[in-house]
């Protein structure tokens, strides 16, 4: 006999995730200082440099494709009113 059942072996699209997940990771299984950092960002449209670098690392860690990232700052922006092609000069 064989088993035909789903083959668990193969990892599939484990370590993916999508824009619309994000909101609802970010209150079970985001560490708190990323859990913060998403607030933050949510409450306010903007977050420092250093904060952008390390949401955005963190972002790519868990699996959020260049595309939907990219997708992703750029809303947040548009809803703070901030120019997404622009950086804000007094941003440190």
């Amino acid at each position: 006999h064989s088993y035909t059942g789903q083959d668990y072996s193969t990892q599939g699209n484990v370590g993916k995730i999508s824009l619309d997940q994000i909101d609802s990771l970010s209150t079970k299984s985001f560490p708190p200082c990323m859990r913060q950092l998403h607030k933050a960002l949510r409450e306010n449209h903007h977050l420092r440099h250093g904060g952008r670098m390390q949401y955005g690392l963190f972002l790519k860690g868990i699996g959020l494709t260049l595309e939907q990232a990219l997708q992703f700052w750029k809303q947040e922006f548009i809803k703070g009113k901030m120019d997404p092609d622009k950086e804000e000069e007094n941003d440190e």
